[in-house]
């Protein structure tokens, strides 16, 4: 399932992998700067999104419309707040909500962005 992040200021979309819903809070991920979210990989180089997915949890990637290839410079204000409304639709879901925090894991400066997000008040 693909969602678009309306009103964001950079292009952002949302793609979930595994169950629409389980017991355990679903997991955004937010890449870095010239990566994209499946970049994500792990010990064998397996994707993070398949470990996580087997794992029985929710996989929720956020894909910013910035990259180093593209030469588009995007405000880091602009990109926290697209990853804020990011969030924002994840909490209207039934299956992301669902009364559980959400676990978030952020590379390079998707790890940035999210300890920005974290300062103000954020989920």
């Amino acid at each position: 399932m693909t969602l678009r992040v309306d009103g964001a200021p950079v292009p952002t979309t949302l793609r979930r992998y595994g169950p629409a819903s389980t017991s355990e809070p679903p997991v955004l991920l937010v890449p870095g700067l010239s990566a994209g979210p499946l970049g994500f990989t792990v010990g064998g180089a397996r994707s993070l999104v398949s470990v996580l997915v087997a794992a029985g949890r929710t996989v929720w990637t956020v894909d910013l419309g910035y990259s180093v290839r593209s030469r588009t410079r995007q405000d880091f204000t602009a990109v926290v707040e697209s990853v804020e409304r990011a969030i924002d639709v994840l909490d209207r879901r039934s299956d992301a909500a669902d009364g559980h925090p959400l676990d978030a894991i952020g590379h390079s400066l998707g790890g940035h962005v999210l300890i920005a997000v974290a300062a103000t008040g954020a989920r």
